[in-house]
């Protein structure tokens, strides 16, 4: 019986290998095919490759090498297609179709690409299943990958990258960032430019840029850090934090909360289902969620009027003694104050007038007209 099988295997190896398929590939060998190009007359640089990582790197040099690490089993049917172009050099690598083995164990990508160009060349590189890294260039990038992820660091001029199934991670972008992702979360830091952010799977963490932000995801919570100009940011499912902004900025999620700390400008925060948390956030101020709590907390004066409202939960308003302010405060449930407001620390349906002399005007509302839309406000004097 074990003789049988034995010779059975056998025929079929032999049917596979006179049809001209592989049956064993080669486990770890790899070629290398190299193509160079002096860069004198070149402005940039477009490679695009039919799969695997690619890897960029500037260096001090005056031509352009790329080296193909090519499995050693699809080599025959490795080609590359190369020309330039009103001083770009074009290059396209493709992998024609064949028959691939049946017992494959070597587990490394079919191709992988490095590329070292003159940190001045501007890059354009497409992958249809890898990851790109890229760092030292100081022009433009543009960089796209069907599945993998996206990273680099130290890039002179403005980015552009788009990958339907992977994270993006940059830091030290002296230009403009543009990124896309369909399925992965989004770093970006230490941007001189503008940030324009989108994720349709993941989170968003964005910090020290000096241009305008706007970012959104569908799927995960933003952190927002050290902003020095406009922001707009937005989740379909998650929380927000913000921490340490100049410009004005608008957030808003459909689930979760809303934390700001340290808002130099106007802050405008919309929240369908969850808390909001605000730290010397000194106005113009606008708070609303349908689903929880308001907090503001203020050591400093207010330089602009303060709307803070929920239907679903409580508003506290604390500030700091000496803090001026015209209160209107709104709750059927009731409001209590540790301060005289219109010669009254509590009441209930409306409460206002002056605090410590008056100033920009705040009005604190909770509760609506559903019927368990409930809250109270307090009026709390910080420690």
């Amino acid at each position: 019986m074990t003789q049988h099988k034995s010779n059975r295997l056998s025929a079929t190896f032999i049917f596979l290998a006179a049809l001209g398929v592989s049956v064993f590939s080669v486990q770890g060998v790899a070629k290398e095919s190299t193509l160079t190009l002096d860069a004198a007359s070149l402005e940039s640089v477009s490679l695009t490759v039919p799969v695997g990582p690619v890897d960029i790197f500037g260096i001090d040099t005056d031509e352009v090498k790329i080296v193909f690490d090519v499995k050693n089993s699809l080599y025959e049917r490795f080609q590359v297609e190369k020309n330039v172009t009103k001083g770009e050099w074009v290059v396209n690598a493709k992998l024609q179709r064949g028959a691939r083995g049946f017992f494959n164990f070597d587990t490394r990508p079919p191709l992988r690409t490095t590329i070292y160009l003159p940190e001045r060349l501007a890059i354009t590189a497409q992958t249809s299943g890898g990851a790109i890294r890229i760092q030292d260039v100081v022009s433009d990038a543009q960089l796209s990958t069907s599945g993998g992820s996206v990273k680099g660091n130290h890039l002179g001029g403005s980015l552009d990258v788009r990958t339907s199934g992977g994270s993006i991670k940059f830091e030290r972008v002296l230009g403009n960032a543009v990124v896309r992702t369909s399925g992965g979360s989004v770093k970006l830091g230490e941007v001189s430019g503008s940030v324009d952010a989108r994720t349709s799977g993941g989170s968003v963490r964005v910090w020290q840029v000096q241009g305008e932000v706007d970012v959104s995801t569908s799927g995960g919570s933003i952190k927002l850090d050290n902003l020095q100009n406009r922001v707009t940011a937005s989740t379909s499912g998650g929380s927000i934090k913000v921490n340490q902004v100049t410009g004005p900025i608008s957030v808003s999620t459909s689930g979760g909360s809303i934390e700001a700390n340290g808002v130099l400008a106007e802050f405008t925060a919309r929240t369908s289902g969850g808390g909001i948390r605000l730290q010397e956030v000194l106005g113009p101020v606008s708070a609303e969620t349908a689903g929880g709590d308001v907090r503001f907390k203020a050591q400093q004066a207010l330089k602009g009027n303060i709307e803070l409202k929920t239907k679903g939960g409580d508003v506290f308003f604390e500030v700091a003694e000496g803090i001026g302010a015209d209160i209107e405060a709104q709750s059927q449930e009731g409001i209590e104050s540790d301060f005289l407001i219109g010669g009254l620390r509590e009441a209930k349906g409306e409460l206002s007038g002056a605090l410590f002399g008056g100033g920009p005007n705040v009005s604190l509302i909770s509760g609506g007209s559903g019927w368990n839309d409930r809250g109270k406000v307090f009026i709390r004097q910080l420690n």
